[in-house]
């Protein structure tokens, strides 16, 4: 079989396995929204919304430049024999990191207080609050970074293992602490903390980290290496969760922690999936891509780019046409009646979402030559346009707008990645492809708006609504040649009589 064949069915393999586990992963987390919405007064789950955005955001900022180059250079340190200084000095980066920000957050926190300067956002940000906190920041950045290990030496049977157990021992643990213990927001921590904990210490086992480990090990030569290729991807994080969280302060300083709660649930159920499909698509096809350039066949490399970014188009285009025809009745089904009123949310989210999928594409070119500051500037040139945006509008026109302005800071981010990417990475994918994808899930979308205005909202209809709009978009792609090759290769590999007696021509 040619390379390119070979890298192709690599990277469709690991990412059909990455997809069912977000897949999977995202019904889970649909569930524990809709829970959420049960368990907690609005209020409350306002303020555990702001203190969650904050951890999740300060950890992203503090650990992607390492997870990034984490898996960016294991492989490399690898085929080189040099483990144990890559470990050691990754350790030891993690280990700075985490002791500094401890010792920070308890400063800021204790100095603020004092001050009697504390944000009103934090008002029920008690010391037992603050500690949970602290140790879910841990937690949450040490997975983080182990993930990223396992998918880059493609490890996906055991990272889809852990991330579908670790939303689920969340879920039920967090089920359990309320009826035992009632409601109150440091469960939601608590289990945070334990399974994201897990995860991380399971990861390191599989990966056998405990043996590389070797303090002297440790090079600043390498941690050199890690930070000038992850330094600009901290702006990078820094702006993306400027356009991805900023609303939220802005809506909490404006309105209140009601609408915080509203539009955080409806933001979350369409972001978590959103994000779960490109993770999927992207790191089930990355490591091969990177393998493929590391060779020095940029040409092939580049290629597989374009086969991603239409890949990533086939599911997350119907996915948007999708959300528009059904987020009302999903938020009839799925949350407490206080949170339907924020479901046009929903679409907007999808959108930006996408967006913020294909920048990685375009970003693709910068981050395999290592020249990651571009990323950073277009990142923000799209935070401070949706900065601008939400201080504009949202105090006129509501907790709703601040969705259509992250749609747009999204697009602005995308704009500028593909236009400056164009002479490294020009995705060549056809005006045919376009038409079909976006005229099967335009049919498909205003199909399943037709179903709900005959049936009444409910999770058997919500059923039946997704197999029809699978039937009718696959069914569409399968019609019009779209989906040929992929449906060739499928054919190919079912155990049926007549692949069996053309097996000669199924290995060629």
């Amino acid at each position: 079989m040619p390379k390119s064949s070979t890298s192709q069915l690599r990277m469709a393999k690991d990412t059909l396995i990455l997809l069912a586990a977000k897949i999977m992963e995202g019904v889970i987390g649909f569930i524990t929204l809709s829970q959420y919405t049960f368990l907690f007064p609005t209020a409350a789950l306002g303020t555990y919304n702001i203190i969650n955005t904050t951890v999740n955001a300060s950890a992203m900022i503090g650990i992607q430049w390492l997870s990034q180059s984490a898996f960016r250079y294991v492989n490399d340190f690898e085929r080189r024999g040099e483990q144990e200084t890559f470990y050691a000095t990754a350790f030891t980066s993690w280990l700075i990191l985490n002791g500094g920000a401890a010792v920070l957050a308890i400063l800021l926190y204790g100095g603020l207080g004092a001050a009697g300067a504390l944000p009103a956002f934090f008002a029920q940000f008690t010391p037992a609050l603050l500690v949970l906190s602290i140790l879910a920041f841990i937690a949450f950045n040490t997975a983080q970074v182990t993930y990223m290990l396992l998918l880059a030496k493609r490890m996906t049977a055991t990272f889809m293992t852990l991330t579908v157990s670790s939303v689920t021992g969340k879920l039920l643990l967090l089920i359990a602490l309320v009826k035992i213990c009632h409601s109150h927001i440091e469960w939601i921590l608590l289990a945070n903390l334990i399974f994201d904990g897990t995860v991380a210490a399971v990861s390191a086992i599989r990966l056998h980290i405990g043996k590389f480990l070797k303090w002297r090990a440790s090079s600043k030569a390498v941690f050199r290496i890690f930070w000038l290729f992850g330094f600009p991807l901290i702006g990078n994080v820094i702006t993306t969760s400027v356009l991805n969280n900023s609303d939220r302060y802005f809506i909490g300083a404006f309105i209140d922690m009601g609408a915080v709660a509203i539009y955080t649930v409806n933001y979350s159920a369409i972001a978590s999936v959103f994000t779960s499909l490109s993770a999927a698509i992207m790191r089930g096809t990355y490591p091969t891509v990177l393998r493929v350039w590391n060779e020095g066949d940029q040409d092939q490399a580049k290629r597989l780019i374009s086969q991603t970014a239409r890949m990533y188009m086939l599911v997350t285009v119907p996915a948007v046409a999708g959300v528009w025809a059904i987020c009302r009745p999903l938020a009839q089904v799925l949350f407490a009646s206080g949170y339907v009123e924020g479901a046009m949310v929903m679409p907007w989210v999808a959108l930006g979402y996408t967006f913020l999928g294909l920048t990685e594409y375009s970003n693709k070119a910068w981050e395999l030559g290592q020249k990651t500051r571009m990323i950073f500037q277009n990142s923000m040139v799209g935070a401070l346009v949706n900065i601008a945006l939400n201080a504009l509008l949202i105090p006129f026109l509501g907790y709703k707008i601040a969705a259509v302005t992250t749609a747009i800071g999204f697009f602005v981010y995308f704009a500028l990645s593909k236009l400056l990417s164009l002479k490294f990475n020009r995705w060549k994918l056809g005006i045919v492809t376009y038409v079909r994808i976006f005229g099967c899930a335009g049919v498909m979308a205003l199909a399943v708006r037709g179903f709900f205005h005959l049936v009444h909202p409910s999770l058997w209809a919500i059923g039946a609504a997704v197999i029809l709009a699978l039937v009718i978009y696959a069914g569409g792609l399968l019609a019009t040649g779209e989906l040929k090759n992929e449906w060739r290769v499928v054919w190919a590999r079912l155990p049926l009589p007549i692949n069996r007696n053309n097996g000669k021509d199924d290995r060629g």
